[in-house]
C-alpha cells in the first residue's frame, strides 16, 4: 500500500524497523508519530525503529499500528 514511501520492514516480533525511501520521509513520519503519543526512533538516516516494552497490551500495540498507520496514509497522500 505504502510502496512509494516504504522500501522495506526488517525486525523480530515487536521489535521493527521500517525503511522509508529517504530520511526526509522518515522525519516527517516520526515526528508525526511522536505528535500522536507514540514514541519512535529515528535511526540509520531513514529507518524508524519500534521497540515496546516487554509487558505491551494488544490494545497498546492496536493503538500503535492505528497512529504509525495514519502518519503513513497522511504523508503519501501529500506525496
Amino acid at each position: 500500500e505504502y510502496t512509494g514511501l516504504v522500501s522495506g520492514v526488517r525486525g523480530k516480533g515487536l521489535i521493527l524497523g521500517i525503511e522509508f525511501i529517504s530520511a526526509e520521509k522518515a522525519k516527517e513520519i516520526i515526528d508525526m508519530t511522536i505528535s500522536e503519543g507514540l514514541l519512535t526512533i529515528h535511526t540509520a538516516g531513514n529507518v524508524m525503529r519500534i521497540l515496546p516494552p516487554l509487558n505491551t497490551t494488544k490494545e497498546e500495540i492496536d493503538f500503535a499500528l492505528e497512529i504509525i498507520n495514519k502518519s503513513l496514509k497522511e504523508v503519501h497522500t501529500d506525496a
